[in-house]
């Protein structure tokens, strides 16, 4: 594998070395006993994470979950994904229902009291938009 193509692996192992540690049962070597890696995701937010016409979970956070359980179990099959919403989220973290959460997360102060936050992954900017003057 050329190191262009390594470095994404090593970000993701990186990510999950320090992920599961709010919470004891989130260990990664419990994960890997346990054989799946329990995600929470949004169903509300697309691209980022929604349902499909069939009920599928799908979008950019979807997808970097299955990637995570790519790199832990060489299957990205092997990924439990848990609908959680901006209420539940970071409860379900807490509770150890989820290993992890990737559902639109903004650090903030208060939420960097609750878990531990990564860089981020996505980075946006809102703008306005008004009437060009004549």
């Amino acid at each position: 594998m050329s190191s262009g193509r390594l470095r994404p692996w090593i970000a993701v192992a990186i990510l999950l070395a320090w992920a599961p540690a709010v919470r004891a049962e989130s260990s990664l070597d419990d994960i890997r006993a346990r054989g799946v890696l329990r995600v929470g995701v949004k169903t509300d937010a697309a691209p980022f994470g929604s349902l499909d016409g069939g009920g599928r979970h799908v979008g950019f956070e979807v997808e970097l979950a299955r990637l995570f359980a790519r790199v832990l179990f060489d299957d990205d099959r092997r990924v439990q994904l848990t609908r959680v919403t901006t209420a539940t989220r970071f409860p379900l973290l807490q509770a150890g229902r989820v290993d992890l959460v990737i559902a639109t997360v903004t650090a903030t102060p208060e939420r960097r009291g609750l878990g531990e936050l990564s860089d981020p992954c996505f980075m946006s900017g809102s703008l306005v938009l008004v009437p060009r003057t004549r």
